[in-house]
């Protein structure tokens, strides 16, 4: 990996095929229970975006977050705006995102968790400084990066992708947080 990009964290989580299953359950029950909610247009695709409800799966997998966020980063203190909060991101070629965007309005630190990921698979590209780097998930992978960090999650050619997404925010800012010279 290009070393500009050392400022992404990525971790295998142990869910089990069965708790990810019912987590993903979970999450399609939800789905079609709130549609549509945060519809985005963009031409002819259209993404669905979410806060999941807070129940003991989610919360496990937000606590699994903050816990990789404190071992594998500079020191931090949560503010008292920090919401431990998941998004559900239910995406496929029929509903895909088509836009570069960041974290820097809402957040610090950034993770997504890759639930339900499939064998067409296409990634997230991520863009700083002028280079990009090309991140190709795989199912019960966790990655962390600074808020700034623009990126643009591409569509899966099939099936339904399913990434939950968080936030911490933090009294420290982002440069502080993931500096590799703290």
């Amino acid at each position: 990996m290009d070393p500009t990009f050392n400022i992404i964290k990525s971790f295998k989580l142990d869910y089990t095929d069965s708790h990810r299953r019912s987590m993903i359950a979970e999450v399609l029950d939800q789905y079609k229970a709130r549609q549509p909610v945060n519809a985005f247009n963009n031409g002819p695709y259209t993404t669905h975006n979410f806060e999941v409800k807070p129940t003991i799966d989610f919360n496990r997998l937000y606590k699994n977050f903050e816990f990789h966020a404190v071992d594998s980063l500079n020191k931090f203190s949560l503010s008292k705006e920090n919401q431990r909060r998941c998004w559900a991101f239910v995406s496929s070629r029929s509903n895909a995102p088509m836009y570069w965007h960041n974290h820097i309005e809402t957040s610090s630190i950034n993770g997504v968790y890759y639930l339900k990921v499939n064998e067409d698979e296409r990634g997230i590209l991520f863009a700083h400084k002028g280079k990009e780097y090309h991140y190709m998930p795989k199912n019960n992978d966790l990655i962390i990066f600074p808020n700034y960090l623009k990126h643009l999650p591409l569509p899966s050619l099939s099936a339904t992708r399913i990434s939950i997404n968080m936030e911490i925010t933090t009294n420290e800012d982002a440069d502080t947080i993931f500096s590799v010279n703290s």
